[in-house]
């Protein structure tokens, strides 16, 4: 008898991005300067010390690589996109700023895409979204 799944209903929204680093500390700092992201320390019961903020609806976090056995996490590397109103300014001063850069502002689909690095390896992308109709 063969068993029929329904298809899964996509995600309302992206909840959370978490990145495992070295140091924490380290890393909140380089997104604080670079991206102006308002990264603070934050210990939840149960999940542990950490770094963290809302950036819009998303949840951006910061763990200790040793968290990632302690929360269930696979090890590998993640990656962050900001949706910014100008990528290339925004890559210019970030490259200017000694940030390693992967690939140049370039337009896809979706609108103007750079990706950059950050001090632990991870890709971290800047998207100025196009209007439907502009591109």
């Amino acid at each position: 008898m063969e068993s029929r799944l329904e298809p899964a209903a996509p995600p309302l929204a992206i909840a959370a991005v978490l990145l495992f680093t070295p140091d924490p500390a380290a890393l909140a700092a380089f997104y604080r300067r670079h991206f102006g992201v308002p990264l603070r320390p934050v210990d939840i019961p149960g999940l542990g010390p950490h770094w963290a903020c809302d950036v819009g609806r998303v949840y951006l976090s910061l763990w200790p690589a040793d968290a990632s056995a302690a929360t269930g996490a696979m090890g590998g590397s993640g990656g962050v996109a900001f949706q910014v109103r100008d990528v290339a300014s925004d890559y210019r001063r970030l490259v200017d700023a000694g940030v390693t850069s992967l690939f140049p502002p370039r337009r896809t689909v979706v609108g103007l895409i750079a990706r950059l690095q950050d001090p632990d390896g991870n890709p971290v992308e800047i998207v100025q979204v196009q209007a439907p109709g502009n591109g």
